[in-house]
């Protein structure tokens, strides 16, 4: 008889009570290039064009590389491992302390229930106790009440607008950016983070 071939469990970078953090791989592609080129998802990207597989690939394998302090995560739900969305911290300074971060859910049914909030506190869990930042920026249009609201919820608040920034249509739209502080978010992550941690 053959030996059983052990099954491995999946490899988790920080696990919260509903959703976990994860490293990216090539698997994950079509999920990607999916919500990339989903006009209900991208509508909040100032990406206007289509995406190929052979661009998003490129920028997977970039990101995999290591090539730089970014960083770019799955977001998983715990009971079916299933890949909802991803989490990022780009323009990573180490020296000043500072990131700005985004998240896209792009699975459409998981929308509206509370999973962005998740995944973005553990994302400034590792950002301020991991990394010892100090500081993490978050930009999005003017119109995206969702992310303005699961930022402001994660402790940031708005810090200036850059007005009539980005085309879409015949509009013009300001592009917002957001700041959270340390200091500011730790009371939250004191507050809701067993919750978090738990599931409960």
């Amino acid at each position: 008889m053959g030996k059983k071939k052990l099954k491995l469990p999946p490899v988790i970078f920080q696990r919260g009570g509903r959703v976990s953090l994860r490293p990216l791989n090539e698997s994950d592609l079509p999920w990607l290039l999916r919500w990339t080129n989903d006009p209900e998802v991208s509508e909040f990207s100032i990406r206007h064009r289509p995406v190929t597989a052979v661009v998003e690939k490129r920028q997977l394998e970039k990101s995999l590389a290591d090539e730089s302090n970014d960083v770019r995560l799955g977001v998983v739900l715990n009971r079916r491992q299933r890949l909802i969305g991803t989490v990022n911290l780009r323009q990573v300074s180490l020296v000043h302390g500072t990131a700005w971060a985004g998240i896209v859910i792009g699975c459409k049914e998981c929308w509206g229930n509370g999973y962005g909030f998740e995944a973005t506190m553990l994302l400034l869990d590792y950002a301020f106790n991991q990394l010892n930042l100090r500081k993490v920026c978050w930009g999005t249009f003017d119109f995206n009440a969702r992310s303005i609201a699961c930022a402001k919820k994660c402790g940031f608040r708005e810090e200036g607008r850059m007005k009539a920034q980005f085309r879409r249509g015949n509009q013009f739209i300001d592009d917002v950016s957001l700041s959270v502080f340390f200091d500011d978010w730790l009371p939250l992550w004191r507050k809701h983070g067993r919750r978090l941690l738990c599931g409960s």
